[in-house]
């Protein structure tokens, strides 16, 4: 993440790199991606009219994921980004919890397995596609080579730039494009999959400190504890409340943007994979089925992540009023009036200019996708 300009490693207690091929890169990364998103829009306007429909496909697809990248990039650069970061491993990670009794043990080792399995499906996948968009053009172009001879059909590529000299027709001139664009697919493929998953880490940890909450609320003998003893167990369970809280308003400010573009990402760019797959020829299946079951999973994991975060929240107001709370003293019940109006709204997660999330979101975002594929083959055919 510290190579790739996602994160720094002095906020997870690690010494300072000082290596230069690490600055470098990092300077390189966050000057590149916002440049190569200008001169991709740029090539779109200035050869719109001689774009060949794969050509154009393949543009529509890639520019929606430049401009994601583009954004887990800048919010990368964010002061409350790097703050959370740190905190993750200070504060929020379960195993700097203060409390390592049986129960915590048991959500931190349910937590990492899931979070370790859902990082190496996203690297896996998202590698994988990238690998694709690599090699599948140079097979494309050498299988169609006597087409783009004649002007017929354009040199593929994973991305086109505005440059000042033509690669659609020009062999030597594609070569050195292609070769670019290898580097810049997977740099695109770690970018994404480790702004993908960073969030997903702090969102799992979330969920286990809110069963932990209901732990302790649920776990206490109440009617065997002194007034005292009940006061101190209320307000340490109230503060750990609003602690869970603040840091998914935070996580929800640092990472709305995101999530956000990866639901728009999937509602505009889904239907047109689709049409690409089904109408395409076989070169594109490897690409466009690979890529289209990616940006799905990845909506499907989010979707189901927060889903979870709302419904482990849902009955907290009901834990707590189940505290034998008749026989407690009056600050105590005040105590308990506090942590009820507290626990009355489910944390839900909102994106973005309040996009919102979760499964039913993810459902009309499916819905809407076969429909705009339905339109698009209609209108096209």
């Amino acid at each position: 993440m510290t190579f790739m300009a996602m994160g720094d490693q002095e906020l997870w207690g690690f010494r300072n790199c000082k290596n230069s091929v690490f600055k470098i890169n990092r300077v390189l990364v966050l000057w590149y991606a916002p440049i190569s998103l200008v001169f991709q829009i740029v090539f779109l306007f200035a050869n719109y009219e001689k774009l060949t429909f794969e050509t154009m496909g393949i543009i529509f697809i890639i520019l929606p994921v430049s401009i994601l990248i583009n954004i887990e990039l800048f919010i990368a650069q964010m002061k409350k980004y790097k703050e959370i970061l740190k905190r993750f491993f200070t504060e929020v990670h379960l195993f700097y919890f203060k409390e390592h009794d049986a129960f915590t043990k048991t959500v931190l080792l349910r937590a990492e397995r899931y979070v370790f399995l859902l990082m190496c499906s996203f690297v896996l996948l998202v590698v994988v596609d990238g690998f694709l968009w690599v090699i599948i053009p140079v097979f494309s172009n050498l299988k169609n080579k006597e087409l783009i001879l004649n002007k017929k059909r354009t040199f593929l590529t994973g991305i086109y730039l505005w440059l000042p000299f033509d690669y659609l027709y020009n062999y030597r001139n594609w070569q050195i494009v292609h070769t670019v664009n290898v580097f810049v697919m997977i740099y695109s493929s770690i970018l994404l999959a480790f702004g993908n998953s960073i969030h997903l880490c702090i969102i799992f940890h979330l969920i286990g400190h809110i069963k932990i909450l209901k732990y302790k609320i649920e776990s206490p003998k109440w009617n065997e504890l002194s007034q005292e003893e009940v006061k101190n167990i209320l307000v340490d369970i109230l503060k750990y409340h609003a602690f869970i809280k603040g840091i998914k308003n935070v996580l929800q400010d640092v990472f709305g943007l995101s999530i956000g573009g990866i639901y728009l990402l999937n509602l505009f760019v889904d239907s047109l994979i689709l049409y690409q797959l089904m109408m395409g020829g076989t070169d594109s299946v490897a690409i466009y089925a690979l890529m289209v079951f990616n940006l799905m999973f990845e909506l499907i994991v989010i979707s189901f992540i927060i889903e979870e975060l709302r419904i482990q929240t849902d009955d907290i107001s009901d834990i707590i009023y189940s505290i034998p709370w008749e026989d407690m003293s009056i600050p105590n019940k005040k105590t308990i009036l506090m942590m009820l109006a507290q626990a009355q709204t489910p944390l839900m997660f909102k994106a973005a200019a309040g996009i919102k999330t979760g499964v039913q979101p993810m459902i009309d975002i499916f819905k809407a996708t076969f429909s705009y594929y339905v339109m698009l083959k209609s209108t096209i055919e």
